[in-house]
């Protein structure tokens, strides 16, 4: 996930056919000695992918609805509602890849909200990545203060990438939650989100020359190669990524400096 900084719009980061991806999981990060100072060592899958064709994913105006397709507002002043996807109205996870679709199929999207007062808490969930550790996890429901993004700060109508996510096949979820809170001390509210982003059909970059090229370009910051990350991670894990990507060889495992280019 990115840190809260980013007031690009999503729409300038969605890809076309022929770009390339790559998706970064960080397995483990520690605090090393180099050369009289202290800096932050990462170990990292990195998995590569080339964007073949797309289509728009559109959701506005989108009230939060639970996986049942229940209705989930409104939120009393100065209280929040805890982790969850986002569905729509028949209960649908809007960015979940099942097991049984094409694991090259990607929902790269972002949102924002209507509502000034309201505060959005996303996080990596464990359920879909199982051994995902949190050292001091936001608490959506009673409003901590850090971990979010402020709805004041989120253009309703045009979805900047501070909330970015890239979903996979990872099972019957996507793998990121996102928690709610008002801010208000008044009134209620009912959180009106707009989703916008694409799905991509890809292909995976397999060839080892092709994949050095692209992490060259990634440690430089090359707009022709996106990079989204999920983390931070503070212990060891280990992170289920999809059969089909091990097996094509797309997945390189890496380490280095950690660098915002493989981060946010």
């Amino acid at each position: 996930m990115k840190e809260i900084q980013s007031n690009q719009s999503i729409q300038a980061e969605l890809l076309d056919e022929g770009s390339h991806l790559a998706l970064t999981f960080p397995r483990n990060i520690e605090n090393v000695k180099l050369n009289k100072s202290t800096q932050r060592l990462m170990e990292f899958d990195v998995v590569f992918f080339e964007v073949q064709a797309w289509e728009d994913v559109r959701y506005k105006p989108l009230d939060l609805y639970d996986s049942k397709g229940n209705e989930q507002g409104p939120i009393g002043p100065q209280s929040g509602l805890d982790y969850s996807r986002l569905h729509n109205a028949n209960g649908r996870d809007l960015a979940s890849i099942g097991t049984n679709e094409n694991p090259w199929l990607l929902t790269h999207f972002s949102f924002s909200v209507l509502e000034d007062d309201v505060r959005v808490y996303p996080k990596v969930s464990t359920e879909t990545l199982p051994g995902w550790t949190w050292t001091n996890e936001a608490d959506a429901k009673n409003g901590d203060e850090y971990g979010y993004y402020p709805g004041k700060e989120l253009d309703y109508d045009s979805p900047s990438s501070a909330l970015e996510t890239v979903a996979f096949s990872g099972g019957d979820y996507s793998p990121v939650e996102f928690g709610f809170y008002n801010e208000s001390t008044q009134r209620s509210v009912d959180p009106t989100l707009n989703v916008l982003g694409r799905t991509y059909r890809t292909a995976p970059v397999t060839d080892k020359t092709r994949q050095d090229k692209l992490i060259e370009k990634t440690a430089l910051e090359d707009s022709t190669v996106k990079t989204v990350g999920y983390g931070p991670v503070t212990d060891s894990v280990v992170i289920n990524l999809p059969d089909a990507w091990e097996e094509a060889g797309a997945v390189r495992q890496l380490s280095g400096p950690q660098t915002r280019s493989l981060t946010n």
